[in-house]
């Protein structure tokens, strides 16, 4: 799957990988977890939640294989 981010108005891509929804034996708790394809870094990391609009995962009206969901993204220091 390709990642991406929107910030200042425009998408970003953010890596290539596998992405995966891993679910706690214990807690039944859903993360969501990504590694780019060539270097394993993580792109994704984070536990869905409904609040407001964060979380809300959605299919893309204009295609049957995109999905687009809201989370905060500290992944360049300060969070966006």
């Amino acid at each position: 799957s390709k990642i991406y981010r929107f910030r200042k108005g425009e998408w970003k891509e953010r890596g290539v990988g596998e992405l995966r929804f891993l679910k706690h034996k214990v807690s039944n708790m859903i993360r969501i977890l990504s590694r780019a394809e060539k270097t394993h870094k993580c792109t994704i990391n984070h536990f869905p939640i409904k609040q407001d609009l964060l979380g809300n995962l959605e299919q893309l009206k204009t295609s049957n294989n995109s999905w687009t969901w809201a989370a905060t993204d500290i992944s360049d220091e300060v969070p966006a």
